[in-house]
C-alpha cells in the first residue's frame, strides 16, 4: 500500500506540474533556429560557431524569394513563412555579402522619396537621386524536399519512469530537409554559384499511453521536440556555408573560344 501511495503521489505531481504557469524564458536557445543572434555592419553577435565567414564582402546582393512557388507554400505549413530573413542574417553575420533591399523596404524607401519630391521633407533631408546601391548579385533560395517523418523507431518502457507509469512508450522520429541557393550576376545574368545544403534532426517524445499526450517540461530534458522549421532553416544555413566556401575560392569560367560568354560557343553545329 505504501508503494502504491508513492506511485500515486508521483503521478499526481507530474500531472500538476503540467498545469502550472511557467514564466517565459527569454533568449532560450531551445526556442531558436540556426538563424540567431544579430548583425550590425561587419559586427556579428551570437552567430552559430559553424557559420562560414569572409574577411571582406564579395559584393552587394539581394534576396529573391518566390512566394508563389510550391516549396514556399509547403514550408509555410510548418511555420516557416520566409527563408529570405534567415538568409539576410546569414549574409551579414558572415560578412560575405552586403544586402540591399528589394522587398517591402524598397516600397518604404520610395515613399520617403515621394515625400521629398512633394516638398514635405525638411531642408537638408537629402533624398536626392544617385544614392541607391546596385545589387551585384541575386540570391534565390529553394527547398528541394523536406520530410517530417523520415523513418523512426519505437521503444518500450524507459528506466524507472517506465516502471512507474505503466503503458508509457518512447517514439523517435527523424526529420530531414534539403535546400538549394542560386546566385546570379545581375549585370550578365550568368549563374555565379549554386549550392546545396541539408539538415537532419531527431524528434524524441515520451508518450503516456493512457493519456495519449507527450510528457513535457524539464522532467526529462533529453526528450525535446525538434520542429520541422528549425530543420529547414538549418538546411539553408548548410547551403549558405557551402556557397561561401565556393565563392571564397572563386575562379571564373572562361569561354573556350576566348571571346567572352554569350558570343558563340565551341560546340559547332553542321
Amino acid at each position: 500500500m505504501k508503494h502504491l501511495k508513492t506511485i500515486a503521489t508521483l503521478c499526481f505531481a507530474i500531472l500538476l506540474s503540467a498545469c502550472q504557469t511557467i514564466p517565459p524564458s527569454y533568449g532560450d536557445p531551445r526556442a531558436k533556429t540556426p538563424a540567431r543572434g544579430a548583425a550590425g555592419g561587419a559586427t556579428a553577435i551570437n552567430a552559430p560557431d559553424f557559420m562560414e565567414r569572409c574577411n571582406k564582402p564579395v559584393g552587394t546582393a539581394s534576396i529573391s524569394e518566390d512566394n508563389e512557388s510550391a516549396y514556399f507554400k509547403h514550408a509555410e505549413r510548418y511555420g516557416l513563412t520566409s527563408a529570405a530573413q534567415s538568409l539576410r542574417l546569414f549574409a551579414q553575420q558572415s560578412n560575405c555579402f552586403v544586402i540591399v533591399e528589394r522587398g517591402n523596404g524598397l516600397i518604404a524607401t520610395a515613399a520617403e522619396r515621394e515625400l521629398e519630391d512633394s516638398g514635405e521633407m525638411r531642408a537638408g533631408s537629402n533624398f536626392g537621386k544617385g544614392q541607391m546601391a546596385a545589387a551585384d548579385y541575386t540570391i534565390e533560395p529553394s527547398l528541394i524536399f523536406q520530410d517530417q517523418n523520415a523513418g523512426g523507431t519505437s521503444g518500450g518502457l524507459i528506466g524507472v519512469l517506465g516502471t512507474v507509469l505503466a503503458g508509457a512508450s518512447g517514439k523517435v522520429q527523424h526529420k530531414e530537409a534539403q535546400a538549394m541557393l542560386l546566385m546570379i550576376d545581375n549585370r550578365s545574368g550568368i549563374q555565379v554559384s549554386i549550392s546545396e545544403g541539408s539538415a537532419r534532426g531527431t524528434d524524441k517524445e515520451l508518450f503516456i499511453g493512457a493519456l495519449g499526450t507527450p510528457l513535457a517540461g524539464g522532467f526529462i530534458d533529453s526528450y525535446a521536440r525538434t520542429h520541422q522549421d528549425k530543420i529547414i532553416v538549418g538546411s539553408y544555413l548548410d547551403a549558405f556555408n557551402n556557397m561561401v566556401k565556393a565563392v571564397r575560392n572563386y575562379v571564373p569560367q572562361e569561354s573556350a573560344l576566348g571571346n567572352g560568354h554569350g558570343r558563340g560557343g565551341s560546340l559547332r553545329v553542321n
